[in-house]
């Protein structure tokens, strides 16, 4: 256990008696802890220590010769120096806190507000954590009803995707992914064990990406619209039936 000169000291200023017997040392280079053989410095990150014996005469000096006025203030100086920093340090971590609370305070509204959005339109919300590949599921099965290890580029989920549209939606996603864009709607079919294919809408956006641009978490909205699209389907065979027979009304005017 050694110290440069410049890690030691040559001036004590004042010696402090804590409440649990301890004795520290204000000195020109920092607050030392004395103890029976060893010094150590404990306002410092690097952990320095020195060997007491070597500084017994300026610790006897401290109690047997008077300060100049000079030592005086320079020592009141320095202590009200260090009790200035534990006010601003202790200000620092009040503001800190503060902040936190009002971030953590902000996060629950948001999450009370799409609550409460999921629940009027009757969409199902999944809050996607893409780093660590998980979901918060908001208004859970709401329309859509599929089950959780279906959910977000699963192996499941790709075995899932209609033939049609897996290809689609797979570029798609890599490119919301890698930043070719942030909001996003896209329309695909998915296997369903009880209804065969269904078909979802998705709305969504990313809301948070790393240094690089990749994406590391979205919000997105999830819809079934299976009974939509029968209707649209409906609605082309009944235009198709309409036309159809109103040339066979035509071809038969035409021939009488």
């Amino acid at each position: 256990m050694s110290a440069s000169a410049e890690q030691g000291f040559s001036q004590i200023y004042k010696s402090i008696e804590s409440t649990n017997g301890q004795t520290y040392l204000l000195t020109n280079n920092g607050t030392w802890l004395v103890d029976q053989k060893t010094l150590t410095r404990v306002d410092s990150t690097e952990k320095i220590q020195l060997y007491t014996q070597g500084y017994q005469q300026l610790i006897a000096n401290i109690h047997a010769e008077p300060k100049s006025l000079l030592q005086k203030l320079v020592g009141v100086s320095y202590i009200f120096v260090a009790v200035i920093f534990v006010i601003v340090y202790l200000y620092y971590q009040s503001s800190l806190n503060k902040r936190r609370r009002s971030y953590y305070e902000r996060i629950k509204v948001q999450q009370q507000i799409l609550n409460i959005a999921s629940l009027a339109t009757g969409d199902e919300v999944l809050d996607c954590d893409i780093v660590n590949n998980t979901i918060n599921r908001i208004n859970k099965n709401a329309t859509v009803g599929l089950s959780d290890e279906i959910y977000f580029q699963s192996e499941s989920f790709i075995r899932s995707l209609h033939p049609d549209d897996k290809s689609i939606f797979l570029g798609h996603f890599k490119s919301l992914i890698h930043g070719g864009k942030n909001n996003y709607q896209i329309e695909y079919r998915i296997s369903d064990s009880a209804n065969g294919w269904i078909w979802l809408v998705e709305r969504g956006c990313v809301i948070e990406r790393d240094d690089n641009g990749r994406a590391k978490r979205l919000v997105s909205s999830m819809r079934d619209i299976s009974s939509i699209k029968q209707e649209h389907e409906n609605l082309i065979r009944l235009i198709s039936e309409l036309e159809r027979r109103l040339k066979t009304a035509e071809a038969a005017l035409a021939n009488s």
